[in-house]
């Protein structure tokens, strides 16, 4: 009984020592879904900047500057499918050389979490906001040290969301946006504005 109970002993050791080696000396919990929760980018207060690898690799220098929220008149055509037209306005730096966020076809991609669902630039009628062909749109190549004003649209069913861009270069990033309308770089979206409606 002694000696079974000897044998017993030295099994769990055994499995024991195993165990460390393979954690690398160390005892490791299995990764648990807080912790797999953490390595989601970090969420960002709207204004904030992070450097993003461009098309070309270059690295560019992005803030969100502002956003604006439109609600469409009575005899607007086409209306927004949810509820508000909306533009983020955004500063692109380029850092080193030449180069442009990636577009879409290349795999970057700007988008808004609301409501529990994920909408991007041609999302409802994202593609027909009143300001569309008006203001600095998309993604463009600019040389180093310039500093441009680029504004985003979108079609929204309320004020605020989770603004993220994603890329294939691993790039991530996501922002907190405002409730309402504020922020700056956004006299091109209201210049537009007043052209469309003949103002």
């Amino acid at each position: 009984m002694a000696l079974k109970r000897r044998f017993s002993a030295l099994l769990i050791a055994a499995v024991a020592s195993t165990a460390v080696a393979v954690t690398g000396g160390a005892a490791q919990a299995a990764p648990s879904s807080a912790a797999g929760e953490a390595l989601a980018p970090k969420l960002l207060k709207f204004g904030q900047s992070v450097v993003i690898k461009g098309e070309r690799g270059g690295r560019l220098r992005v803030t969100p500057t502002g956003v604006y929220y439109h609600r469409t008149r009575a005899d607007d055509s086409p209306k927004p499918v949810t509820k508000y037209f909306t533009a983020v306005a955004f500063t692109v730096q380029v850092l080193d050389k030449a180069d442009r966020l990636s577009p879409p076809v290349a795999g970057g991609q700007w988008a808004v979490r609301a409501g529990g669902r994920v909408f991007d630039t041609s999302s409802g009628n994202a593609v027909q906001v009143p300001w569309i062909g008006r203001v600095p749109e998309g993604v463009q190549r600019t040389d180093k040290g310039d500093k441009d004003v680029v504004i985003e649209s979108f079609d929204l069913p309320g004020m605020g969301g989770v603004l993220q861009w994603k890329d294939r270069s691993g790039g991530s990033f996501r922002w907190q946006m405002p409730r309402k309308t504020s922020g700056k770089n956004l006299e091109p979206v209201h210049e537009a504005l007043k052209a469309y409606y003949g103002e």
